[in-house]
Formats: structure tokens, C-alpha cells, sequence
């Protein structure tokens, strides 16, 4: 288990946070609370779900998509920027000494104004799923910064 240093922004937050990371529980791998509530992910760092009973109480506080069939439905946070800083072991070619480094990552996720993301729907209605835009990403260690030549658009899945 280990801890990330986060910054999440929102139309309501902009709050330092801390995304807990379990690999070794594939059910909730990483996970992080905000005005009480726990949002958590199994797959990616830009699908983060809270429990979909809570729909209604939190609906004014978070901008969040509802999807699914009928009660079988989950709850994703939408429309938020995170800034999220994780440790990593780095082993150094020249002499095999393994030193700690951060990687860098930043996201955010904004309306699909062109209706044309994933297809998913509520019910029989089709809803929309924010697109995520990666902002930035980059390694660090050793007191330099190592950047990829060309950011990824996609968030890939880290576990």
C-alpha cells in the first residue's frame, strides 16, 4: 500500500489530496475521499467511481456521470483536473544502483462536446462520458527531468 500526493480541481474543490494505492487488492486499487465522500478506481487514473446510492446527496457537490441498466448502475466523477505525483523505484544503467524518482502526471477531464467518445447509456438513453486530455507528464530523478517527446492523449491503464 502506498500513497500518492495529489492536487484535485474542480468547479467546487481545489484541495490537496492523497490517492491511496492497493495493488494488492485488484477490487480497489487506488482510492481517494473529498467532503466525505470515497471515490475509487480498479483500472485507471481517470475513472474514479463512488458508490452509486450516494447519487443524490452528492450530486450538487461533484458533476458526475450516472451509467448503467436500471439499479445496476455506477457513478464517475466528471469535469476535474488531478495532479498526481508517484513515487518509483529507478534502477540506474551505468552502475545498477536503484535510486527513487516521481513521475509526474497531469489530466483533466472535460465535456465531449462532440458527442462522439464512448458509447454508453442510462437505461435506454445515451450519456456522454467526459473526455481526458493529459496535460503533462514527466519523470524525475536524480535532480533532472525526463520528458517523453510527445505527451500521450489517452490515459492507458497503469495496473
Amino acid at each position: 500500500m502506498e500513497m500518492w500526493k495529489a492536487h484535485y480541481k474542480d468547479e467546487k474543490h481545489d484541495t490537496d489530496i492523497e490517492i491511496l494505492s492497493k495493488p494488492e487488492n485488484p477490487a480497489e486499487t487506488l482510492s481517494f475521499e473529498i467532503d466525505g465522500v470515497k471515490f475509487g478506481s480498479c483500472t485507471s487514473l481517470c475513472e474514479f467511481e463512488c458508490d452509486s446510492s450516494l447519487y443524490d446527496s452528492i450530486k450538487d457537490k461533484f458533476r458526475l456521470l450516472r451509467w448503467g441498466k436500471c439499479e445496476a448502475y455506477s457513478v464517475v466523477l466528471q469535469r476535474y483536473t488531478l495532479n498526481v505525483e508517484i513515487p518509483v523505484k529507478i534502477v540506474r544503467k551505468r552502475d545498477n544502483s536503484e535510486i527513487t524518482g516521481h513521475i509526474y502526471f497531469s489530466y483533466t477531464l472535460s465535456e465531449d462536446t462532440k458527442k462522439s467518445g464512448v458509447r454508453v447509456y442510462y437505461g435506454d438513453t445515451r450519456v456522454y462520458p467526459d473526455c481526458c486530455e493529459v496535460l503533462d507528464v514527466f519523470l524525475r530523478a536524480d535532480g533532472e527531468e525526463y520528458r517523453p517527446k510527445k505527451t500521450a492523449v489517452h490515459i492507458l491503464k497503469i495496473f
